[in-house]
Formats: C-alpha cells, sequence, structure tokens
C-alpha cells in the first residue's frame, strides 16, 4: 500500500446516509460492508489503517454498526476506528469532538 510506505498509515472512509429513508432497506451500506469484508481476507498491514464514517447521524451508528465485523475480522486497533460520536441535538459538539480525532 502506497499510502502506508509513505505516510506510514491508511485512511478510508466509510460512507453513510444508506439508512432506510433511501427506500431500499440498508442496500447500500450492506454492499459497502460486504465489499469491506472481503477486504479483510487480503494482507493489507490492517494495523496501520484508519477508519472514519462519513454520512452517519447523530442518533445512530448505522454505517458503523454494519462494518463491525469487518473492522473486528481485519483486527484493526480500536484507537484506530473512529465512528461518528453520539451526541443527539450537540451536532457542534460532535463535530469538534471528530475533527480532533
Amino acid at each position: 500500500c502506497t499510502a502506508i510506505e509513505e505516510k506510514g498509515a491508511f485512511s478510508l472512509c466509510v460512507p453513510g446516509s444508506f439508512g432506510p429513508k433511501d427506500g431500499k432497506d440498508f442496500e447500500g451500506a450492506k454492499l459497502i460492508a460486504k465489499s469491506l469484508q472481503i477486504l479483510s481476507q487480503e494482507d493489507l498491514q490492517f494495523d496501520k489503517w484508519h477508519v472514519f464514517f462519513a454520512g452517519d447521524r447523530l442518533d445512530s451508528q448505522e454505517s458503523f454498526l454494519l462494518a463491525k465485523e469487518w473492522i473486528d475480522s481485519s483486527k484493526i486497533p480500536g484507537s484506530q476506528v473512529h465512528p461518528i460520536p453520539q451526541l443527539p441535538g450537540a451536532a457542534e459538539g460532535a463535530a469538534a469532538q471528530y475533527t480532533a480525532e
């Protein structure tokens, strides 16, 4: 992985916004989770990965929860997994906390 060779780490942002409102019963998120699960079988230096999430609501962690099986099986250190903070009604505080990570 070139990013790991050049920077010592690789960052992945898992997209969100695939909840029930998309009318497809999480099909987009399930596809992403399945794709990530396939990646976990590769030798990709997962100990150097950082995983971020975009588009999850402050009252839900749909993308994170669907990706959790992949995260666990790839053995990415928990300190390198960055789900959206669950702070309902406090968007500014959640954004500041997430940006600090």
